[in-house]
């Protein structure tokens, strides 16, 4: 029996983001999968550009609180996490990937490609900045936001001084998970962070 594929199955984000679980003990993932993309990107910089080295890399991550509210537990609420890396970047293969629900690009790294679903879980919008190489060995500069409607304000760039990496800022913490994540401080955050990064410290090379 001859088969052939009639229709490729669509996805709706919206209906993925309802049935994906984000319990309140696990409200910091979204930041995990973020660092964890933001280790990966490195590692692939790592591996494509001979003038990079590990001793180069570098991941910095912000939170901001507000000024003006002291809330939960004597801490003002964090309105914004802004998670940096100077790794190889959102390329045209690693921003096809990421506008793909499910993707395979990095299974074979144990990726499940739902990372940026938990992203919008807990905070209304993402902002993303990214600075690569193109496959022209171009510099550009690519920005888009990334909201349950999809992917807008979408631009990109030539560029000449900006440094190759990116920044993924998530904004406005839902309700939901606001005071759970305000009330942690940045020890707290950097140690389980790091609990949870733990192999890749312990990782060959």
């Amino acid at each position: 029996m001859n088969e052939s594929v009639i229709k490729q199955l669509g996805a709706s984000l919206q209906g993925r983001l309802r049935n994906t679980d984000l319990p309140i003990s696990k409200c910091l993932y979204p930041l995990f999968e973020a660092v964890v993309n933001a280790i990966y990107a490195i590692d692939d910089r790592l591996a494509s550009d001979t003038s990079f080295i590990s001793t180069d890399s570098r991941i910095l991550i912000r939170l901001n609180r507000a000024a003006d509210s002291d809330l939960f537990g004597g801490k003002p609420e964090i309105t914004s996490i802004t998670i940096e890396d100077n790794g190889i970047g959102f390329n045209d293969d690693n921003f096809n990937s990421f506008c793909e629900l499910d993707s395979m690009y990095r299974a074979s790294r144990g990726c499940k490609g739902i990372g940026r679903l938990l992203w919008l879980k807990s905070f209304k919008s993402v902002e993303i900045d990214s600075c690569y190489i193109d496959s022209d060995a171009a510099k550009k500069y690519r920005h888009f936001a990334f909201t349950p409607n999809g992917i807008t304000t979408l631009s990109t760039s030539n560029v000449n001084n900006s440094e190759v990496g990116t920044k993924v800022t998530l904004l406005g913490i839902s309700n939901t998970y606001k005071e759970a994540i305000s009330r942690l401080n940045q020890e707290t955050i950097a140690k389980s962070l790091f609990e949870h990064c733990l192999w890749f410290f312990l990782r060959e090379g």
